[in-house]
């Protein structure tokens, strides 16, 4: 209902109460008659006075009854008794009160109404789980309307006193009127305070978001500070394989594991305040900081030893598997635990220890627990110090390629060569591809930096072509990274790369780790179709290092895989060694895959890999990874197979993981 409408109502209802009181203030005087034993007020319809009083009593009355105060609240005794109110003496309705009595409540109805579409609109415009505080609103406005419009009617016509009765309408009138014309200064202020709640609140699955987990924390912080014996624990939760289920399921399954993930963890936990240093039971809070990415906030627990053992058994409570689109989902979770005994500082750098335990956990193999320590700490600011020094690298020819050669393991022939990315730093000096690789995937700096190795190796290879011929190395193999393939242009731009060389696209070969084509098998396969039939050749690194790869050979294009150097180095051990290196031989073959060996150092793993059929062979035994113009040397005057001695010196790292 409209300002204007609730105005006039309101205008209406203070009207029929001024005009009663004002034609109504006569009407209970007494009137005085002569009998034979004197002077007697009739006033029969008084319940208090039933025949003649004397004349004394008939002035006093008289002076009274005619007061304000007594017409205003007892009528003066002048009209109907109790159960016949609101009728004047002469027994006709009292039509000036009945109008006011009438008029107040409509205008208390009225404004009730405006509060109560109101908060009806507010509620339906409230996120599901919030309602419950909308329903005792309006639960109370229905209660209201009740008291103010029928229960008062109600009373009115059965207590004598009903001009009281308008008078505290008149009093609820104002009230009422006011707060409902004020609805739209409420509305803002009601409106900031639930953008307060939905800023710390995450929308998809109601838990706390990142900045009040981060302000929890601090709060805990303080407390630790104020509160002698209080501590706590802060969890940082990050999901494996989870954007598989996106990848392959969609978003709306991802949201919907998510949902659950959130459920699992906020239940069959402690529930309180976790800022309560008084609590026995200590208290928790579940915050979703992002992504598949929740932390825990534990008080009353500092005990490092005591964390673990619950971050455990959170860990294991997602071994149980999820339900999803009608699937069995199989997710684990890496953990990051630090509690008020080992970090210091406010609620952000606890939490980043937190965050840097989870990064070590998941980098020991994932489905791991880790605990705080000041090394990862080092660890982190180095990689900060790297992050910013590769900004501007490639401007500054900082990197260079290096090349190693890939032999046919029976001739001895020359066929490929691999091109390893290095970094050679003005103050860090030879910075490994194990420290820079992931901070570049981390920063969004790899494609630039593929996009510079891939060029710089197609374009020596295309020397070499024009200027050995026959001579030159039949393929040069370039390491991708998984993140590269998550570009939805990636085929494209590695096509346009190779063409503007002029190399023939026969001669690229790309390599991609084990590991990362194990979690994001849709968007790299699609692309490796792509390259493939394109004319370029696929590999896999790391191949044996886990199940998974076993897998990617049924499923991904694949031309070569490469052993894993751990393999070679085990097949001294024993024939159990020797087992497994001729099943992953025989089940690539029995594929049509070629198998390169990588890392052989001895001629004895040159003899036994000769003898299991291995195709190529990669490692020290046949040369190091050196520069373009040391290359340049080698292909011209190749060693003679046998003669390869392992160089002196410290073994150099070989960039097999996924540099680019």
């Amino acid at each position: 209902m409209g300002d204007w409408r609730v105005w006039v109502i309101g205008m209406l209802a203070c009207a029929g109460v001024v005009f009663p009181l004002l034609l109504s203030r006569g009407q209970a005087v007494p009137t005085l008659t002569h009998h034979a034993h004197g002077p007697e007020v009739v006033c029969g319809l008084d319940p208090g006075l039933h025949g003649p009083v004397p004349a004394a009593q008939a002035a006093t009355l008289a002076s009274s009854s005619g007061g304000w105060f007594s017409d205003l609240f007892t009528n003066g005794g002048a009209y109907m008794p109790r159960s016949h109110c609101v009728v004047t003496a002469e027994g006709n309705p009292d039509w000036p009160w009945i109008i006011a009595l009438v008029l107040l409540n409509v205008g208390v109805v009225a404004a009730y109404t405006r509060i109560y579409f109101f908060w009806r609109g507010s509620y339906f415009r409230e996120e599901p789980r919030d309602r419950n505080a909308k329903l005792f609103d309006l639960s109370q406005i229905f209660l209201w309307c009740a008291v103010c419009g029928y229960l008062s009617t109600v009373v009115i016509f059965v207590w004598p006193g009903y001009r009281l009765v308008a008078l505290c309408l008149v009093a609820l009138n104002i009230w009422s009127w006011r707060f409902a014309l004020n609805l739209d200064s409420f509305k803002v202020s009601f409106s900031a305070n639930r953008f307060r709640r939905l800023a710390h609140t995450d929308s998809l699955t109601g838990l706390v978001n990142r900045a009040r987990m981060t302000e929890a924390i601090s709060e805990a912080v303080k407390l630790t500070q104020s509160h002698a014996g209080y501590g706590y624990s802060v969890m940082y939760l990050d999901f494996d394989r989870f954007k598989e289920v996106n990848d392959t399921l969609g978003h709306d399954a991802g949201d919907d594991l998510l949902k659950q993930i959130a459920d699992r963890l906020s239940s069959r936990l402690r529930n309180g305040d976790p800022l309560d240093p008084k609590s026995d039971r200590g208290g928790m809070m579940v915050a979703r900081m992002g992504g598949d990415e929740f932390v825990l906030l534990l008080g009353g627990v500092d005990d490092p030893a005591t964390a673990l053992r619950i971050g455990q058994r959170i860990m294991r409570r997602f071994h149980e598997p999820f339900v999803v689109s009608e699937r069995s989902i199989h997710i684990s979770a890496s953990v990051g635990i630090t509690t008020s005994r080992l970090s210091r500082g406010n609620g952000g750098e606890v939490l980043r220890d937190a965050d840097l335990a989870m990064y070590t956990a998941k980098a020991n193999g994932r489905d791991h627990c880790r605990l705080f320590e000041p090394a990862m700490l080092h660890l982190a600011e180095h990689r900060a110090v790297i992050r910013e020094s590769l900004i501007g690298a490639v401007e500054r020819n900082e990197f260079w390629l290096a090349y190693q050669p890939i032999v046919d393991l029976e001739s001895g022939g020359l066929v490929g060569m691999e091109a390893m990315l290095r970094w050679r730093h003005a103050s860090l000096g030879d910075v490994s591809a194990v420290e820079f690789i992931p901070v570049a995937e981390d920063c969004g700096l790899i494609r630039q930096l593929g996009d510079w190795v891939l060029k710089q190796a197609c374009a020596q290879m295309h020397r070499w072509v024009e200027t050995l011929g026959h001579d030159s190395p039949g393929f040069v193999s370039v390491n991708v990274s998984r993140v590269q393939f998550r570009d939805p242009d990636f085929a494209q731009r590695v096509l346009a790369i190779v063409d503007e060389t002029g190399l023939d696209r026969s001669k690229v070969q790309l390599e991609l780790t084990a590991s990362s084509v194990a979690t994001e098998t849709t968007a790299i396969s699609k692309h490796m179709n792509h390259l493939r039939a394109a004319g370029l050749r696929m590999a896999l690194d790391d191949f044996g290092t886990g199940l998974s790869a076993i897998h990617c050979l049924s499923t991904l294009p694949l031309d070569t895989v490469k052993l894993d150097g751990s393999i070679i180095a085990r097949v001294a051990g024993g024939q159990h060694a020797v087992a497994v290196l001729q099943a992953f031989i025989s089940l690539a073959h029995d594929v049509g895959i070629d198998v390169i060996a990588e890392c052989i150092e001895t001629p004895a793993e040159l003899s036994q890999l000769q003898g299991l059929g291995c195709d190529f062979g990669q490692g020290y035994y046949f040369g190091k990874p050196t520069p373009a113009d040391d290359a340049w040397n080698y292909l011209r005057n190749p060693p003679k197979p046998g003669s390869r001695g392992r160089p002196t010196g410290a073994k150099p790292h070989l960039v097999s993981e996924e540099a680019a």
